[in-house]
């Protein structure tokens, strides 16, 4: 999966965007068919906000965004959020699958 990271106005700790990448790599494993996650941060009066955007193959765009006092937090925000939301698809996904077919005669 490719991950883009972009924070045009503000300036991100190397350890901060080492973990990002990493916390967004490991969501492949609610849902195989991730091909892109675009990360931005950014900075409102004081506020650190940080949104993500993950293309799905063959799904609707998935969006998260995070505030904090930090970036680490708003960043632990939007991964919670992000799970919490593959997880449920996946669980979406495998009822559907399971659930017997009603035919008509």
């Amino acid at each position: 999966m490719q991950v883009t990271i972009s924070s045009p106005r503000c300036k991100v700790p190397d350890p901060v965007l080492r973990s990002t990448r990493a916390q967004i790599q490991k969501l492949t494993r609610y849902e195989k068919r991730l091909q892109s996650a675009v990360v931005r941060f950014d900075i409102d009066h004081g506020l650190h906000r940080v949104e993500a955007r993950l293309t799905v193959a063959g799904a609707p765009l998935i969006v998260a965004h995070g505030t904090g006092e930090n970036f680490r937090t708003a960043v632990d925000r939007i991964i919670d959020r992000l799970s919490r939301s593959l997880r449920r698809r996946r669980e979406q996904r495998q009822d559907v699958r399971s659930s017997p077919v009603q035919r008509s005669i």
